[in-house]
């Protein structure tokens, strides 16, 4: 694992309360691991099938991460007292 994938915020500090330098580091942590991510998709192949998962490929795997990414940044986007679902994202306004 690589130094920047090991930064993880204490669970006791509120997301909203976190410095700005905490925040840049999590997100060039999520940039750098992005880039290594696509990086081995392309290497790959879509159509690589992923060990870990009997049945995924890697087109699964991607869809995943990319939902995965887009959900965080919409809750991030619009932030409400609750966490909005994977169902709502396609609802939302830019």
């Amino acid at each position: 694992m690589h130094a920047s994938a090991t930064i993880a915020p204490d669970p006791a500090t509120p997301a909203r309360s976190r410095t700005s330098a905490e925040l840049a580091s999590y997100v060039a942590a999520v940039a750098e691991e992005g880039e290594r991510f696509a990086s081995v998709a392309e290497a790959g192949g879509l159509n690589a099938p992923i060990a870990a998962f009997p049945g995924w490929d890697m087109q699964e795997l991607v869809k995943h991460v990319g939902m995965v990414h887009l959900w965080a940044a919409a809750n991030i986007r619009f932030p409400s007292d609750r966490w909005l679902s994977v169902d709502e994202l396609s609802d939302l306004e830019t």
